[in-house]
């Protein structure tokens, strides 16, 4: 196999973090690899020669030449279009070398295999038992998550292996192995096994290829001891096994699922509303109509939730005063919490400025409040007290992730049922609730929890049983001096016009719904499904064009560069960002700061309208 080497220097900026790395030498099978040649790229920096090389390239060699720690992996060069092997390590204090074979083949015929997968692809890594997917030889080609807790290796370890290699230790498959049967048998075939004190179930699947022939099988272990012990036991592992499967499965799905959840959901929105328009206030049909728009609003909000919980958010951060946030939301707190409880307020008139989305802040305040309330079933006192304070090192010393210094403390007490240790212990997991059945989703306190944490912020509870729970929120103080002040809620505008909106959106339904809804509302739209056709218009159009309505991430050219090649040609046009994607995904495109209007997916026809013209009257 050619074996493709070069030798690199690090670059870094001011602050030590590998930005880019130059070309020392490289080898003539790296010029056959890459099609890149030593004389035009023996000297420059990477950036120069392939400007649009992903930045993980740089953060993974810029690990190895700083810390002297060697690095080999498999990946994908969107740039070149070819997948590598590659082996790096550090020569000299500030470099780095690599050895890298070009595997696109081997890619290719591991993803042959994988094609009869890709329809449970997206969850296979949420999935709880060890799921391992086989070649014809009985090799692991991929496997999820859940492998590493079975096996207490790495993925990495395990891949290119026989089955019976990883789980017996053994050279060869056992006389009993379920693999050699499913070969005879060509059907489903299973097995119990017992390792150390542990039992599993061994499932495998035949996967055929288009002859018939098996080409492959799904590998899947499941832990089974529960069902093997005590019934007290069972119910111990049971709960222990659905908690950490919660913990991991949610922790990936808020991130995977979002974009495309969100593209789905606005179509379904969309049209929902444009029936509900046409459809007169006494039909019965209204009512079939307004019950599809809720369940696509729940929906919404779930996606909502698990982005709260991880950390995704796209967050409107202002200067503020926690006084001022409590002092408005208060009013709404005294007529959604019951009369029985007494609602007390602490707020000084010196607290320090945070910088925080005011809409999230309150969703916290809202989450806790509630909480509190369904732990005083009898009634009690609820306070809300906010005081300025300094976390020194040794209070956030067991927490790595909490700096020391100023910060502005919001706590909110109860005197209700309290919590126990175990409880405590679970507290901020998703989907973990002590309410009844029906009662709540159990993703409260995972929205705090991820709320607190995206405003670099710290949260601490203490619970005592039959004396109340506190929950202490802390927000980094900011040096700000002027503080802005909360606006009323201003009077909703009708959003109506008769201005002229571009639309460019690569989901054929989402750009179709967008258009009908604002005819709806007396624009004129016109839609384009590439940003390239949207260039030639306004290149060889003479129609005025007041708003360009475009998702950030296409396919061929994003957002933020059509709108600046559009405006190139009309310096007048404005423009409102629309996306699916999380918060890192978006801000990684340069779609955050003041003076960017963004239209978070799924969008309702009134919050549509609303950003229009808001965008339209800025």
């Amino acid at each position: 196999m050619m074996s493709g080497f070069a030798l690199h220097e690090i670059i870094c900026d001011e602050k030590g973090i590998p930005v880019d790395y130059r070309f020392i030498s490289i080898n003539e099978a790296f010029e056959k690899l890459t099609g890149l040649k030593a004389k035009d790229i023996v000297g420059k920096r990477v950036l120069e020669v392939i400007p649009n090389t992903e930045k993980y390239w740089i953060e993974r060699y810029g690990k190895v030449a700083l810390t002297g720690e060697p690095m080999q992996f498999e990946e994908y060069s969107s740039v070149i279009g070819k997948y590598y092997e590659v082996r790096a390590f550090c020569p000299g204090k500030g470099r780095f070398a690599v050895i890298f074979h070009d595997i696109t083949e081997r890619k290719k015929n591991e993803e042959a295999i994988l094609d009869a997968a890709r329809e449970w692809r997206s969850t296979f890594d949420a999935v709880s038992d060890a799921v391992w997917l086989l070649d014809k030889d009985q090799r692991i080609v991929r496997c999820n998550r859940a492998t590493a807790e079975f096996t207490g290796k790495e993925n990495s370890e395990i891949v290119g292996k026989h089955c019976w290699e990883v789980i017996h230790n053994t050279e060869k498959p056992l006389t009993e192995c379920p693999i050699l049967r499913m070969n005879k048998s060509r059907q489903k075939e299973s097995q119990e096994l017992k390792i150390g004190n542990k039992w599993f179930l061994i499932k495998v699947d035949p996967i055929f290829d288009d002859k018939g022939k098996i080409r492959g099988a799904v590998h899947i272990v499941s832990n089974i001891t529960d069902r093997k012990l005590s019934e007290e036991e069972k119910l111990k592992l049971e709960e222990q096994l659905h908690q950490a499967q919660k913990m991991e499965s949610i922790g990936r799905l808020a991130g995977g699922v979002a974009h495309d959840f969100n593209n789905l959901l606005t179509p379904i929105l969309g049209y929902a509303e444009l029936l509900k328009m046409d459809v007169p206030r006494l039909d019965p049909r209204r009512d079939q109509i307004e019950q599809i728009k809720n369940a696509a609003d729940r929906a919404k909000d779930l996606t909502k939730q698990l982005l709260a919980f991880g950390r995704k958010q796209m967050l409107e951060l202002k200067v503020i005063n926690l006084r001022s946030v409590v002092e408005n939301f208060g009013k709404m707190l005294k007529r959604t919490i019951r009369e029985d409880i007494n609602i007390v307020f602490d707020l000084p008139d010196n607290a320090g400025l945070v910088k925080a989305d005011v809409g999230q802040v309150e969703q916290v305040i809202l989450n806790l409040t509630v909480n509190a309330q369904d732990a005083m079933l009898k009634g009690g006192m609820l306070k809300i007290k906010i005081e300025n304070t300094i976390l020194a090192s040794d209070d956030v010393k067991e927490y790595p992730d909490v700096m020391p210094g100023n910060y502005v403390c919001m706590s909110i007490s109860d005197t209700g049922h309290g919590m126990d240790k175990a409880v405590m212990e679970h507290l901020f997991e998703p989907f973990f609730t002590t309410k009844q059945m029906g009662k709540g989703t159990g993703l409260g306190l995972s929205m705090v929890y991820g709320i607190v944490k995206q405003h670099q912020g710290h949260l601490q509870v203490v619970s005592e049983l039959g004396k109340g729970t506190t929950f202490r929120i802390y927000l980094p103080i900011v040096q700000e001096q002027e503080e802005v002040i909360i606006p009323s809620a201003p009077v909703k505008q009708s959003g109506r016009g008769g201005e002229t909106v571009i639309i460019v959106e690569d989901n054929e339904m989402v750009g179709g719904i967008a258009s009908l809804l604002l005819n709806n509302f007396g624009y004129r739209t016109i839609v384009f499904d590439k940003g390239e056709d949207c260039i030639r218009f306004i290149e060889n159009g003479t129609d005025h064009v007041d708003l360009l309505l475009t998702d950030v991430i296409m396919p061929s050219i994003n957002g933020k560069e059509l709108y600046e090649r559009v405006r190139g040609k009309r310096p007048s046009i404005k423009v409102l960002y629309m996306s699916g994607y999380d918060r890192e995904v978006v801000a990684h495109h340069g779609i955050v700061g003041r003076g960017i209007h963004f239209l978070q997916k799924p969008f309702s026809a009134e919050s549509l309208q609303e950003k229009v013209r808001e965008t339209l009257d800025s």
